[in-house]
């Protein structure tokens, strides 16, 4: 092979090898609205994000939840740690979509109903009555 070949041959791989070098660089304010994705719950004060948050809430929302005689428990897991927590409730508690508090007489009886109310919510909040 003549060194001129060896010259254009060279020159046709050297970008292909400097592009494939490069390496995209990672933005971790992307990573962190990720995070800011998952769905929130307040319980006592305390902030979560849980994967099945509708679900659970959908569940609760079905419950007397407003009756003293009232048992709730929702298990939680610490995304960093992998940790699980068990939060349990006896009694009644209060329930906030959005700020509002839902009361006995909340207009969210069937499933379509808070499927419908879950998917505009930003923030659940619940409290425990002690």
């Amino acid at each position: 092979m003549k060194s001129t070949d060896q010259i254009y041959l060279f020159l046709f791989f050297l970008p292909l090898f400097a592009f494939s070098q490069q390496t995209k660089r990672i933005d971790l304010d992307e990573v962190v609205q990720v995070a800011e994705a998952l769905p929130k719950i307040g319980i006592d004060n305390l902030v979560y994000s849980m994967k099945n948050r509708d679900q659970d809430v959908t569940k609760l929302i079905k419950t007397q939840f407003w009756q003293d005689g009232f048992k709730f428990q929702i298990h939680l897991e610490d995304f960093e740690t992998l940790k699980e927590y068990t939060y349990e409730s006896n009694g009644r508690v209060r329930v906030f979509v959005n700020d509002i508090e839902l009361t006995k007489r909340h207009k969210f009886k069937n499933t379509k109903a808070i499927k419908s109310v879950l998917e505009h919510t930003e923030f659940i909040k619940i409290s425990s009555l002690y």
